[in-house]
């Protein structure tokens, strides 16, 4: 998918697909926002369009 431009990484050498605090784990957050759940989909919808899906 980073081949793509559907993920991303926080930087060029950074994934960082679990990063958030202990707290947070602990209070049940996801590993995503829904912002980057969105920019995800849109992603996804963009590229199955180009592709014809």
């Amino acid at each position: 998918m980073t081949k793509m431009g559907i993920i991303n990484g926080i930087s060029p050498t950074l994934f960082a697909p679990k990063n958030m605090t202990p707290e947070q784990a602990a209070q049940g957050y996801a590993n995503a926002t829904s912002e980057q759940a969105l920019i995800l989909s849109l992603r996804i919808y963009k590229l199955a369009d180009i592709l014809g899906k």
